[in-house]
């Protein structure tokens, strides 16, 4: 399994880093949108972990480039805001959305870990 991260937050990368090791599974931390297109374009994830509040895109430029790669499902939206935008976020059909902060064991339920 390979997953993809994309959050400015380096707390939040970091904590991938470590669930990611711990169960080994592939993570790329990417810090922004820019670094992630360079990424989807030359690799395949089979989820990724997207803040919704990259500074440098807003939500909707967010989930019109997931949809354009076809991408929204294998996209959970993370964000500690979502009561202005969830309606938003489900239209677009995103796999799902994490509220921040979540813990790990909310993050493991999308690695199909073998029991």
């Amino acid at each position: 399994m390979k997953v993809l991260v994309i959050d400015d937050d380096e707390f939040i990368c970091n904590l991938y880093e470590l669930i990611c090791k711990k169960f080994n599974v592939d993570c790329v931390i990417c810090k922004n949108l820019f670094e992630a297109t360079n990424k989807l374009v030359s690799e395949n994830f089979d989820i990724c972990f997207i803040d919704k509040n990259l500074p440098e895109t807003n939500e909707v430029k967010l989930l019109e480039f997931l949809e354009q790669k076809n991408l929204t499902s294998k996209s959970i939206i993370m964000s500690g805001d979502l009561m202005s935008s969830e309606e938003t976020l489900r239209s677009y059909k995103v796999r799902d959305i994490l509220q921040k902060p979540f813990s790990i064991e909310k993050v493991l339920k999308y690695f199909n870990l073998p029991k």
